[in-house]
């Protein structure tokens, strides 16, 4: 399957309409190629946030006072018309309200698709339309001893470093998400917390921090991360527990008809671990099944079989990456 064929699925595969060999043809390409993986993410962002959208309806008795008005003008008007004798001043005061309408509709449009194909407009745009909330101040320092994901990569890293997130416990029920970069260029980022969400923008001598509540006894938290850097970016997801736990536990568990976002939840919930993860989340995962296994036993044997690779950053975190 070319990249072409493979992005035409993108739509019928993320509503599982899909016959089950294309399905599995469009899954292998996903699993080789990174651009149309990294481009079926953002479709499925782009999607998610329009899912969101409010619907936009027109004020209460709209069509009854333009109707109205284009009947009054008509009446004014002789049977046979020239254009040259039109009051055009007139016919555009009734038409305008219309128009504007149908005009705002087309450009919020536009404005979501650009949220897939230009990321960096994304963050620097939706909050004219999204109820966002900004990022707290930029922390100072950070503690060389928390938590640090892996380095996000990117193509012949002509463009920086990107994001690195660290993540710490500040205090019981409390985690905090550190953002900052290697790159002397602006590092743009999107972040949903459980709907409340974060825009920014992060350079080398300026990192940012986010407090994030941890979820309740049992439960799993999921923080949604997009961010970009001129043309390149990337959509991680973070998994945090309701507690980490400070000593390694073994367990058994089976896993059957899952994703592999639903295998992180269960392996952050089951063990007490915080996970950071990029790729196609989606990714079906038939079986797996965990016998007396510790944390990275279970990540191994979850998701070796789909392409993705796991290891440990620091203790109690892992990151999850794609299979290069």
């Amino acid at each position: 399957m070319n990249c072409k064929a493979a992005r035409n699925l993108f739509s019928a595969y993320l509503d599982n309409s899909i016959d089950s060999s294309r399905k599995v043809d469009l899954e292998k390409h996903l699993a080789d190629c990174e651009q149309c993986d990294r481009a079926y993410s953002r479709f499925r962002y782009a999607i998610s946030m329009l899912e969101r959208l409010p619907d936009v309806n027109p004020p209460a008795g709209f069509r009854a006072s333009v109707m109205a008005r284009v009947e009054v003008e008509r009446r004014k008007v002789p049977a046979r018309v020239r254009w040259w004798s039109i009051d055009w001043q007139k016919v555009f005061t009734i038409r305008v309200p219309a128009r504007a309408l149908a005009v705002g509709l087309a450009v919020l449009i536009a404005f979501v698709i650009s949220l897939q194909v230009l990321p960096p407009l994304r963050t620097g745009i939706a909050g004219l339309f999204l109820a966002q909330k900004p990022s707290e101040a930029p922390i100072s320092t950070l503690d060389q001893e928390s938590a640090r994901a892996p380095m996000p990569w990117t193509p012949e890293n002509r463009n920086g470093q990107g994001l690195i997130l660290t993540l710490d416990v500040v205090q019981s029920g409390v985690y905090c998400l550190k953002l900052h970069t290697k790159s002397l260029k602006p590092v743009a980022f999107d972040i949903d917390i459980s709907g409340t969400k974060y825009s920014g923008f992060v350079v080398a001598d300026k990192p940012s921090a986010i407090k994030v509540p941890a979820p309740r006894s049992g439960s799993v938290r999921v923080v949604h991360v997009a961010w970009s850097i001129g043309e390149w970016g990337r959509y991680q997801t973070v998994f945090l527990p309701s507690k980490l736990r400070s000593r390694a536990v073994v367990k058994t568990f089976s896993i059957e008809k899952a994703t592999v976002a639903d295998v992180l939840r269960r392996i952050c919930r089951e063990y007490g671990v915080a996970i950071i993860a990029w790729g196609n989340l989606g990714k079906p995962v038939a079986y797996a099944q965990v016998y007396q296994a510790t944390p990275d036993d279970a990540l191994y044997e979850c998701l070796n079989r789909v392409g993705f690779k796991a290891y440990g950053v620091a203790a109690s975190i892992y990151a999850v990456e794609p299979v290069r």
